[in-house]
């Protein structure tokens, strides 16, 4: 808030000249939610919570403004009801997000990250950015992974996967989210904290030549983390997802995931510096899985992606049927399903075992057991210890006394050969 030439006080930031209301651009992202949604559903309370005012003055507000505050293409509009007065009286965004939306799904995900979309179109036209030497940088490549995380979420938004990409992106949106609003409202007070001339020598002749403030400088760093997270997310389904384009699974929309394998390669190469949290899996054919962390939420993720890598291997089909454990390579102390979410940290290694039901002549004690791993039939073997070693692929395998069952230890690749 400044003075104006003749005197009276002026609020709101400028693009261009022309003069935008920080509070008008926020209440967009609120009324974009009441066009989302039709009215009749929304809770009579929070209805009644928050009293609607009359219709602000339009005339007041320029063609920049309205711009910037229109909704996304293809949402019906119904008649304009923006209230004058702060936006604080009214429905915050998280309101409406929350009991629309619950925490978990994707039309969630879609709707946070639609409303970082909107404030970051509004940033990228500030006049007060264009100045600083990284945040358009950061904002741009901010505005690619968001493009990305889009489309990854359409791809896999009917598959088991959902819940668990939708929850590790909802937490950062949120926070990019309040970042955003923060550095919007920066860069306004920072245009009416001066005057035009100084503000311009300061941009020029000072922002130029050292660094930028402290605020600005804190601000960038933030979202470069906030990027960095988004990023990982999606490199969490890079290599799985390449894997079902191969395999043509059908679990997932293959035209929007190809569209999102495709920008993803072009985006590779960028994000190579980004670090992946991940467990290894030592499977049943000593193949080394990376598994990300972000699916070890719960079981029942990390067993898609485990089935998934082992769709079309040997013993793939046990895999699918939930035949196999996972056990830690330091103890070889199986892990129980329901502590996995706890129990496994990034840069684990963990074996697993294929567990078998055999048929009555090939029991505990038999002359003859089959390899989980290359189904050689082992004749005349010593069982006595209840590990045989497989004369054809040099793999040792367990037999279990109990509920006839045999077990078959990946072993890091060495099989004690």
């Amino acid at each position: 808030m400044v003075n104006s030439v003749n005197g009276n006080l002026t609020m709101g930031d400028y693009i261009s000249g022309d003069q935008v209301h920080i509070d008008y651009i926020e209440y967009a992202q609120i009324n974009h939610f009441y066009h989302i949604i039709e009215s009749d559903k929304i809770p009579r309370h929070l209805r009644e919570m928050y009293t609607k005012r009359p219709p602000m003055d339009r005339g007041n507000i320029n063609a920049t403004a309205i711009r910037l505050a229109d909704p996304s293409p293809g949402v019906v509009q119904p008649p304009d009801s923006r209230p004058s007065g702060p936006l604080t009286d009214y429905i915050d965004a998280d309101v409406i997000i929350q009991a629309f939306y619950p925490s978990g799904t994707v039309d969630r995900s879609l709707i946070e990250i639609q409303v970082i979309a909107d404030i970051m179109d509004a940033l990228m036209e500030n006049s007060s950015l264009r100045h600083s030497a990284k945040l358009p940088e950061t904002l741009t490549s901010l505005q690619r992974i968001l493009k990305l995380t889009k489309l990854a979420l359409r791809a896999y938004q009917h598959t088991p996967l959902a819940q668990a990409l939708s929850l590790a992106i909802i937490a950062e949106a949120e926070h990019c989210r309040q970042l955003l609003k923060k550095l919007l409202s920066s860069l306004a007070n920072c245009r009416h904290a001066l005057s035009a001339a100084m503000l311009h020598f300061i941009r020029e002749y000072i922002w130029s030549r050292t660094s930028e403030c402290v605020a600005f400088s804190d601000l960038d760093s933030k979202l470069r983390d906030c990027h960095g997270s988004f990023a990982a997310c999606i490199l969490a389904l890079g290599s799985f997802a390449s894997h079902e384009i191969e395999w043509g699974t059908g679990t997932v929309d293959l035209a929007v995931l190809h569209n999102f394998c495709l920008l993803f390669k072009q985006e590779s190469t960028s994000l190579q510096h980004i670090r992946i949290d991940t467990v290894i899996v030592i499977d049943h054919m000593a193949r080394h899985l990376p598994v990300p962390t972000v699916f070890c939420k719960s079981w029942q993720d990390f067993n898609v992606v485990i089935t998934g890598f082992c769709k079309y291997s040997a013993g793939g089909m046990l895999i699918q049927r939930g035949a196999y454990r996972i056990l830690s390579s330091d103890d070889e102390e199986f892990i129980n399903p329901t502590d996995i979410s706890t129990v496994l940290q990034p840069g684990m290694t963990l074996e697993m075992s294929i567990v078998l039901r055999e048929p009555a002549a090939e029991r505990y004690g038999g002359e003859e057991h089959r390899c989980p791993r290359c189904n050689h039939i082992n004749s005349k073997v010593i069982t006595v210890s209840r590990w045989v070693s497989c004369r054809n692929c040099n793999g040792q395998f367990e037999i279990s006394p109990q509920n006839d069952s045999v077990v078959s230890p990946a072993a890091s690749g060495l099989y004690h050969r």
